[in-house]
């Protein structure tokens, strides 16, 4: 059964020696005022692909009224011969998301669809940083 085994917000999404690397986890987006543009990374992973030939991942985030704040539409991704092979293979998935507009403090939240079901949900609080006195 094709899941999504972990999600994680974060500021970059570094290439490393041993492959990508997660840089500045976040729990929640603070900018310093509203409405912004903000950018953030996410990264998850995908397990039990068995024997796909191709995988189909959409990624949309919305803001606290359900409004899409982003859609990347379907991705299409062949797998390799070799991953067809087996039946429990899994992957971990990056994408960078630049400049999305942050119009209203509340509960955002990601949606990930693989093969056009929805796999999993994702929330992250956004407020206005609290300015030092």
């Amino acid at each position: 059964m094709l899941k999504i085994t972990s999600f994680v917000y974060c500021t970059a999404i570094e290439q490393a020696p041993n492959g990508p690397a997660l840089r500045g986890i976040l729990q929640f987006l603070a900018p310093q005022m509203l409405p912004t543009e903000y950018s953030f990374s996410i990264s998850f992973g995908v397990f039990d692909l068995g024997k796909m030939e191709n995988l189909k991942v959409r990624y949309i985030f919305k803001d606290p009224d359900g409004e899409i704040v982003n859609d990347t539409n379907d991705i299409d991704i062949p797998l390799a011969e070799d991953m067809q092979k087996h039946n429990h293979i899994g992957m971990q998935l990056n994408l960078d998301l630049k400049n999305l507009v942050l119009s209203k403090q509340g509960e955002y939240y990601s949606e990930v669809y693989i093969n056009e079901n929805l796999a999993g949900k994702y929330p992250i609080d956004v407020f206005i940083k609290e300015k030092k006195e």
